[in-house]
């Protein structure tokens, strides 16, 4: 974790982009600051302004497990400059406070 750390910080990007993507996701539970980080080095400079709507999906998943997580405030974060940027998938529902039971 800690070389594609270096390596976004440095190159901005990763060959096999949508496989470091998955990998990412299975990671999110155990290294969730982390995993946030690596997310928001590539989707602030992506090679192509496509990717981060291929990756969305991946994204999405990624802030649903670490809002559980002590990184919560990050992916709170991560998720509410996703919907500025016009990036939804469910992320707008995933943010909302829970609504007050009757």
């Amino acid at each position: 974790m800690a070389e594609l750390l270096k390596t976004l910080e440095i190159a901005g990007a990763v060959e096999s982009d949508s496989l470091v993507m998955e990998k990412l996701v299975a990671l999110a539970p155990t290294k969730a600051n982390d995993v946030l980080h690596a997310v928001e080095l590539m989707i602030e400079n992506p090679k192509e302004q496509w990717q981060t709507q291929v990756w969305i999906d991946d994204i999405v998943a990624i802030v649903r497990v670490t809002l559980d997580s002590p990184a919560a405030a990050r992916a709170r974060k991560l998720g509410a400059r996703l919907v500025v940027d016009n990036f939804d998938n469910g992320l707008i529902k995933l943010l909302s406070p829970p609504e007050p039971s009757s």
